[in-house]
């Protein structure tokens, strides 16, 4: 009798919903979108981005082809991080997933991963943000990104705040090629 107690007693604690995998967030007030520009300087090559998410039930894919007229939307459990790769090498494969994007040769990793928290603004009073970033070329082992340019929109009528970047680093050491 005893041991039907028990085992009654723990199929009661198995069968328990657990609602331990739901985390809670601050809303996100504002949008943020990340434009890469200047793909058309380079033809041969596509951009495959890649959101490392903290969620462990997002079944959604993690890796996408970059379409360069679309935004890229960004929130605070997912990083983005850009890869180049051949578009000849990418036409060969079926699912972008397939590739092993950080041991795979044919690709190149890029020089920021762009995270939300490397947005220092006020959230409470921003409306939404346009983020530039540009292609400045290659070096032995990345493709280099730098931030172009900043729109930022704001909630309470101030008129937007409009910031232009210049690349930093020295452009005679980067390739035009991949």
């Amino acid at each position: 009798m005893k041991k039907i107690k028990c085992i009654l007693l723990l199929l009661a604690i198995l069968s328990v919903r657990s609602y331990g995998d739901i985390i809670l967030t601050e809303p996100q007030s504002f949008e943020i979108c990340i434009n890469i520009k200047g793909l058309d300087d380079y033809p041969d090559i596509a951009l495959i981005g890649f959101r490392d998410c903290m969620a462990l039930w997002s079944n959604s894919k993690k890796a996408y082809v970059v379409d360069p007229n679309t935004c890229l939307g960004l929130s605070k459990s997912c990083p983005l991080t850009l890869y180049a790769v051949k578009k000849s090498y990418l036409e060969k494969k079926k699912d972008v997933n397939d590739i092993d994007l950080k041991k795979d040769k044919n690709v190149i990793k890029s020089s920021i991963t762009i995270d939300m928290n490397d947005f220092n603004i006020d959230r409470s009073s921003v409306k939404s943000m346009d983020v530039n970033f540009n292609i400045a070329g290659f070096d032995k082992t990345s493709m280099v990104l730098y931030k172009a340019s900043q729109v930022i929109q704001y909630k309470d009528g101030r008129p937007d705040s409009v910031e232009s970047f210049e690349y930093e680093g020295d452009l005679s050491k980067l390739r035009k090629k991949f």
